[in-house]
């Protein structure tokens, strides 16, 4: 196999840079990564499983100290919500709450959200306190208290 080694290890690189391309998700870079250890590997003529190991320990290696420092710079413009800490809390209705109508709003610590009734056939009106019981998309699910 004089130099198909390192064809089939540049083949594997070209490979995982396309689909990295193609996804920008960052799942493959690292297997390029390691791909051109293992290939520079071949180009030495170092035996198959030294390419394999080489491989394999860039890879994981580039994995565990690129990937943090890559997910903090990709999620720097996202805000965790943690919206499943709203079920349970009070909200004050600024805006009557009809489901039949597509009306409501109302407020928790200063942010106005859209505001839906647990039963359609509840109306609450403005300056009524209500109970969020569930969360549909944007819209918190309220029941009267």
């Amino acid at each position: 196999m004089d130099g198909m080694e390192a064809l089939i290890w540049l083949a594997l690189m070209i490979v995982c840079i396309i689909i990295e391309a193609a996804t920008l998700g960052l799942t493959t870079i690292w297997f390029a990564f390691g791909s051109i250890a293992a290939f520079i590997a071949a180009m030495f003529k170092a035996p198959i499983p030294v390419q394999i190991a080489l491989f394999l320990v860039v890879s994981i290696v580039s994995l565990i100290i690129t990937r943090p420092i890559a997910m903090k710079w990709f999620n720097k413009g996202t805000q965790k919500t943690n919206y499943q800490e709203l079920i349970g809390v009070k909200v004050r209705i600024t805006q009557t709450v009809d489901n039949y109508a597509e009306t409501g709003a109302g407020t928790i610590g200063g942010m106005v959200w859209t505001v839906r009734s647990a039963e359609d056939d509840v109306v609450l009106n403005v300056d009524e306190v209500a109970e969020v019981v569930d969360i549909k998309g944007v819209k918190l699910i309220v029941k009267r208290i």
